[in-house]
């Protein structure tokens, strides 16, 4: 992105959304704020990727498409998804589903 360049502005932490349920494992969280999806994540051992411009989270040791956190989280919103966390899963979900 260069300097001259609008970029779209991030909302703000408070805006961020995290529901949870009661899932078939005990307590699911979804959520749409970065810095629990870098602890999810991390907890989990994932890293970002992107595979035909589709954000993934994938495992120790695989590396195609292995990426930043910036381009992961951009095409993330593009995609109108959420990170989703259920006993030892974590998945990729619609952001309709935090409603």
């Amino acid at each position: 992105m260069h300097a001259h360049e609008a970029r779209e502005p991030r909302p703000p932490a408070r805006v961020a959304r995290v529901a949870a349920r009661r899932g078939r494992y005990g307590q699911e969280v979804r959520t749409t704020d970065r810095g629990e999806i870098l602890h999810l994540s991390g907890r989990h051992r994932l890293s970002p990727a992107l595979r035909d411009g589709a954000p993934l989270l994938v495992p120790v040791g695989d590396t195609q498409g292995r990426c930043g956190w910036a381009p992961f989280f951009e095409a993330l919103a593009r995609a109108g998804l959420a990170v989703a966390e259920e006993g030892d899963e974590v998945r990729l979900v619609p952001r309709r589903l935090l409603r």
